[in-house]
């Protein structure tokens, strides 16, 4: 035994003389304090505070043993200082994180990085910074099976998922230009559809593989397109960790939305042509149809940055819009009721009725004034003038609201880039780590032995004497550069 206490004392220079009674055990050793040099500002804690959350670097014993320095008895990281005392709050607060406001965000997320807090300090930081983009999502286990679900999700992840998000636009584009170009003159085919004795003409692409030639074309076109958004949407599907509730999400189901007017459209043509509704309903279905398929233009919302910002702005600015739109809303009565008592008895006014006024009254107050009802008395051009003035004001004060909205969404969608940077790197790291403890690899800390981690321990490492404060010159940093604090 005394050999043992001898041989462990040539190994611990901080000690002059040990004994059994020396050796801290495991649970006085977390109420010891331990040292932390952060670029030259030294921070003192207790190995307690630290050991609460043993999952990040400096709450595992062994991992934060790649950063000890024995000479100086004290853990030194090259990090952000400031960025350093929110972190070291986290641990002493439970896991409260808040950003310094001196501290850049990218730099601070950097930091947890490093530091590994893990996931929820990573959530608890993008709910405060208000990062609509940045919802947490589910991802799928397996690795093969993340690396695709990140092609379909997020196209800034990798170069194919870049390519596989500029073929879905593209295929958009396609579906919405066939729309447009089969109403020009002369491209204009429609097929005729005999509903009860009476003839519903359909467009090309609404009558199915018809006998027209020309109608072929058109119909193709949007099969081929329906054939696409039908595989996007089946491989995001079974690449989600969340099938049951796949359909619920917005995204998804508005996916499947925009591709039911193709079947409906199938199924009206056929209902129609064997006589089961009436022409006059056939006509009206045949109408909304269309109309919906125009909206497969807000796909592209989803898939390109830039239009993102602009749905972010909306949901951000909902108070801003439900005031303006109360205001117009107030306004636009208030004005047409004056200019039609005003201008109702004059002959050939335009003011017949107040319902009827309320147009004249939107596009005065937007300063647009199209000259198609305009008023001719004195009052009435009194009440034209206050109304005009009036909507100028209204815009003025809700518009920059909405406006500052956006520059901070924007600014967001920057950051983003920026985390999905930052991310996407640890992701790597992580699934490294992964394959190398799956081959039955350890960790490498620096080349150290066993020998020299547990050296720190017996040595007195998270014990720091009271005389330790006054040779702080004595290292190679100057005391003036350097700053002590303890938490």
């Amino acid at each position: 035994m005394a050999r043992g206490l001898y041989s462990i004392a040539k190994t611990a220079p901080n000690l002059s003389v040990i004994s059994a009674l020396d050796i801290p055990n495991l649970q006085t050793s977390l109420s010891q304090r331990i040292a932390i040099n952060v670029s030259g500002m030294i921070f003192e804690t207790r190995l307690q505070t630290l050991e609460r959350f043993p999952e990040t670097l400096l709450g595992n014993r062994i991992r934060r043993q790649q950063f000890y320095d024995k000479s100086t008895n004290e853990y030194f990281f090259e990090r952000d200082r400031s960025s350093f005392e929110a972190i070291l709050s986290f641990y002493r607060s439970g896991g409260q994180l808040t950003r310094p406001a001196n501290v850049s965000f990218v730099t601070f997320l950097e930091e947890i990085q490093f530091f590994d807090l893990g996931t929820a300090a990573l959530h608890q930081l993008f709910k405060q910074e208000h990062l609509f983009g940045h919802r947490h999502r589910k991802q799928p286990s397996g690795n093969i099976q993340r690396r695709l679900w990140l092609v379909v999700e997020h196209p800034s992840s990798s170069r194919l998922a870049f390519f596989y998000n500029i073929w879905n636009v593209f295929v958009v584009l396609v579906s919405v230009t066939a729309l447009c170009v089969q109403t020009l003159p002369s491209t204009h085919t429609n097929v005729t559809v005999n509903v009860s004795g009476e003839y519903v003409h359909l467009r090309a692409d609404e009558a199915g593989w018809s006998h027209v030639p020309e109608a072929r074309i058109f119909f193709a076109v949007e099969t081929l397109c329906i054939i696409w958004f039908c595989l996007d949407l089946l491989f995001r599907f079974l690449l989600s960790p969340e099938k049951l509730t796949f359909f619920l999400q917005l995204r998804n189901g508005f996916d499947l939305f925009i591709v039911s007017p193709y079947f409906l459209n199938l199924l009206l043509y056929t209902i129609a042509s064997r006589g089961l509704i009436s022409a006059a309903v056939a006509h009206i279905l045949f109408r909304a149809v269309r109309v919906i398929r125009v909206l497969r233009l807000l796909k592209i919302a989803g898939q390109i940055r830039g239009m993102q910002v602009l749905v972010y702005t909306i949901r951000a600015s909902t108070g801003e819009l439900l005031l303006l739109a109360l205001l117009v809303t107030v306004f636009v009565v208030i004005f047409a009721t004056a200019i039609y008592y005003a201008e109702s008895d004059l002959p050939g006014s335009p003011f017949r009725h107040i319902p009827g006024s309320f147009y004249w009254a939107i596009i005065t107050m937007t300063t647009v004034g199209y000259g198609d009802e305009v008023a001719f008395s004195s009052f009435g051009q009194v009440v034209s003038c206050l109304c005009g003035l009036t909507g100028m004001l209204v815009f003025a004060l809700c518009v920059p609201a909405v406006a500052r909205t956006f520059e901070e969404v924007r600014e967001r969608m920057q950051k983003e880039k920026e985390i999905e940077r930052i991310l996407n790197r640890e992701n790597e790291v992580v699934d490294a780590n992964a394959q190398d403890k799956k081959a039955g690899s350890r960790t490498r800390l620096s080349g150290r032995t066993k020998r020299e981690l547990t050296e720190p321990l017996l040595s007195g490492e998270h014990h720091i004497p009271a005389p330790r404060h006054h040779h702080l010159t004595d290292r190679k940093a100057s005391k003036s550069s350097k700053s002590y604090r303890k938490f």
